[in-house]
């Protein structure tokens, strides 16, 4: 066996570690917004990109492999949202207006009105912390400490958990 054979056997062993233990919780994760299908379907892809990093970084030192595959199961998230098609309205050829509305429609219309109901401070906090923005990276372009960041971002959520 050479060593990149080895290498290999080791990171297959490595990854199916990874998704043992996580799977589940990935699973979980994309269930809550999106059915049982999709969800499936989007914790494969995001153990694939995952595997596709391992490969690419084969000397990487995941310190934090939780942390890793949460952030690229929110990118993936992120894809399949965007990938959404729109609500549509049309009219009927009797004249009619007639819409065809999906629930996931009133959801972000109930969220829109909620935002709305923050202070703008409070709406560029979650805009930036949903970005992707680590505190640090917050603070330091607000002018606030990260743990201030933090606990903002708290009392934002919590209101706007009241509002919703």
């Amino acid at each position: 066996m050479t060593g990149t054979e080895r290498d290999i056997f080791g990171l297959n062993d490595a990854f199916d570690e990874l998704y043992g233990h996580f799977s589940r919780r990935i699973y979980g994760y994309f269930k809550k917004d999106f059915g049982a299908d999709d969800a499936e379907e989007l914790t494969q892809e995001t153990f694939m990109k995952l595997w596709l990093y391992l490969l690419a970084h084969p000397a990487a030192n995941i310190a934090k492999p939780k942390s890793l595959l949460f952030r690229i199961a929110k990118n993936v998230r992120a894809d399949k949202l965007r990938k959404k098609p729109p609500a549509f309205f049309s009219l009927e050829e009797d004249g009619e207006f007639a819409c065809a509305v999906t629930d996931a429609f009133f959801d972000e219309v109930e969220k829109q009105i909620a935002l709305s109901q923050l202070a703008e401070s409070e709406r560029r906090l979650l805009q930036m912390s949903a970005s992707g923005y680590k505190s640090r990276e917050i603070g330091k372009t607000l002018g606030i400490s990260a743990s201030a960041v933090r606990s903002r971002i708290a009392a934002a959520r919590e209101k706007l958990n009241e509002y919703l």
